[in-house]
């Protein structure tokens, strides 16, 4: 980047008709960069009360606003802390503008309000894999393995993964 204290004391002429820059009598062919990617944030689209130690489904608004720009797309939000005990879950979203929403979950002993407008992330275009079979990343291990039709249960197994010195309600 030049300074515009040298661009004006040297009379730099920037053409932007011939995409030239012009310094004394050298001219400069002028670059353009690509852009590295569309930036689509999500925002909260109105109040929404946390209630305490809760998840909730929190309506959002992308400002993805054309979805000729990138038909068919999906989006990835990440997961993220919004504040001290109030968690972002991470959600593929698809090419919407409005009408959709994201999971959070307050964990603090307090009610948590999200305000309308609040930015809580940016999307990021990912490819959803269509063959279930392909996101089984490690076929000898079973709880990825996707043929295997046993269910695991999520909650059960942390719970039996704490320690036994827990009363009922730390549980």
């Amino acid at each position: 980047m030049l300074g515009i204290t040298w661009l004006t004391q040297e009379r730099v002429v920037w053409d932007f008709r011939a995409r030239t820059l012009l310094v004394g009598q050298k001219s400069f062919p002028l670059q353009s960069k690509k852009s590295s990617g569309i930036c689509c944030r999500v925002y909260v689209d109105h109040d929404v009360v946390l209630a305490p130690r809760q998840q909730v489904n929190v309506p959002v608004r992308s400002t993805l606003r054309s979805v000729r720009v990138s038909e068919g797309e999906h989006w990835l939000l990440e997961s993220r802390q919004l504040r001290p005990g109030v968690h972002l879950a991470r959600t593929l979203l698809p090419d919407k503008h409005r009408d959709i929403s994201v999971r959070v979950v307050n964990t603090t002993p307090e009610p948590q309000v999200l305000r309308h407008d609040m930015c809580i992330g940016n999307l990021a275009q990912v490819e959803v894999c269509k063959d279930a079979h392909a996101a089984a990343v490690n076929k000898s291990d079973p709880e990825v393995n996707v043929l295997n039709s046993e269910v695991v249960d999520p909650v059960s197994k942390m719970l039996q993964s704490l320690p036994p010195e827990l009363n009922d309600e730390q549980r």
